[in-house]
């Protein structure tokens, strides 16, 4: 999962998100206590800077090394990573900590799988009962299990837009898709976390493959986040993923979601939020299932299995009802996100199940079977961060990855087994 698609995890989204104009302002202190100062901001471009000049000085600084380490996890940027906690872990003699399965996930989204099972096997021995960790040195243990041969993919080719793209869906014969933005003139601020733009939403058509993509309405795009959308009612509506314009209690933008209709001269009305929506929870990543008019979505609320659920809640009499956790069944110790609706068949990224690394594509078929959901596998998933699967036809669909360096859209063709 590259730096764009961190800024809409809800376990770091839900934070506070300070523009770099504003740290520039900060006090004067040392560089130690300013690097700290945006490593809790979530400034890890900044604190970098600043670990890296205290650890020229101090270069046996395990607390800096750390430091660094995690800087470079939360940026996703896992050789790096994986060679700090390296060297700030050193042996395995140590006493296991958290960081052993921080460094066992790094190890293998760069595909050192034999040391990352060292490392989750030290882990475990202090943490037997850790089923994110069992879940990852099973996968491990099993690779030729992860390798789906009904599966093809390749890049999903675009003209005129460099940056990184992802979450995917279908808007009746166009493709739409999250980017960095530039709506809101220079109201459209800089995240802190790496400087990168907010995002918007992006189309482009899937009929005319020389077209190049356009934002989406202003209706549609804010000054702040929009993220994942679905569409629904022939296109006449959309159920989108906005940050809030306001700040919770702990002072953080919240994900919403907001809901908008198309009117007979096409023009998207102002997205209003759901009437599940609450200002200190998050909630975003919609699909729907239009059979039944049950939302599946993505909460950090109180009382989850993880870091991030996934919840649904139907429609009734025009109101959301009260949102239902999926249950262990589905959800994990980790994140669970991206869900899609297909078919009967709930696909979603998980990082707590184990795979090839990062974020992998899991497929349910029965949401009420016990089973445990299936790894989609190789080339679906890859050693680093695979999410936003979506269907176009029966045989293929689009989904998103950072395997390429960078978040992009990559289009998947399924060819079912012969009996």
């Amino acid at each position: 999962m590259s730096r764009a698609l961190v800024l809409l995890v809800f376990a770091v989204s839900m934070m506070c998100l300070t523009s770099s104009a504003q740290l520039a302002f900060e006090p004067h202190n040392s560089a130690l206590k300013q690097a700290d100062r945006y490593f809790n901001r979530q400034a890890y471009e900044h604190a970098l800077v600043l670990y890296h000049k205290v650890i020229s000085k101090e270069p046996q600084s395990p607390k800096v090394k750390l430091r660094i380490a995690h800087c470079y996890r939360l940026l996703k940027d896992h050789k790096n990573a994986a060679f700090w906690f390296g060297q700030t872990l050193g042996s395995k003699h140590g006493e296991p900590t958290e960081d052993f399965l921080f460094y066992a996930s790094s190890l293998c989204q760069i595909q050192q799988y034999a040391e990352a099972k060292i490392w989750y096997g030290r882990y475990l021995q202090k943490f037997p009962d850790d089923t994110q960790a069992q879940a990852a040195l099973a996968s491990l243990s099993n690779m030729k299990s992860l390798i789906n041969p009904n599966f093809q993919i390749e890049a999903f080719q675009m003209s005129g837009l460099e940056a990184a793209t992802f979450s995917p869906t279908i808007w009746n014969d166009n493709l739409v898709f999250v980017a960095p933005g530039n709506t809101g003139g220079i109201a459209k601020k800089v995240a802190a976390w790496d400087e990168s733009a907010y995002f918007d939403l992006y189309c482009i058509s899937l009929k005319r493959r020389t077209a190049y993509p356009h934002l989406m309405p202003e209706s549609l795009n804010s000054i702040y986040h929009e993220g994942p959308a679905h569409f629904f009612d022939e296109g006449r509506q959309v159920i989108l993923t906005r940050s809030s314009g306001s700040k919770s209690v702990k002072k953080s933008r919240n994900l919403q979601l907001m809901s908008s209709k198309r009117s007979s001269n096409g023009h998207w009305k102002e997205p209003e939020p759901l009437n599940i929506c609450h200002p200190e929870v998050s909630m975003g990543h919609p699909s729907l299932d239009e059979t039944t008019f049950t939302l599946y979505f993505v909460s950090d609320m109180p009382g989850g299995y993880g870091g991030t659920d996934i919840y649904r809640s139907k429609l009734v009499g025009g109101v959301w009802q009260q949102p239902v956790n999926l249950g262990p069944e589905i959800n994990s110790p980790g994140n669970e996100m991206f869900p899609s609706f297909h078919k009967g068949s709930l696909y979603f990224a998980s990082d707590g199940r184990g795979g090839l690394g990062g974020l992998d594509l899991f497929i349910c078929r029965d949401l009420k079977s016990s089973s445990p959901p299936n790894n989609l596998g190789y080339p679906i998933n890859s050693p680093q961060d695979d999410f936003g699967l979506v269907w176009q036809t029966e045989s293929d669909g689009f989904l998103s990855s950072n395997r390429q360096g960078k978040d992009q859209i990559f289009k998947f063709s399924y060819i079912a087994p012969k009996n």
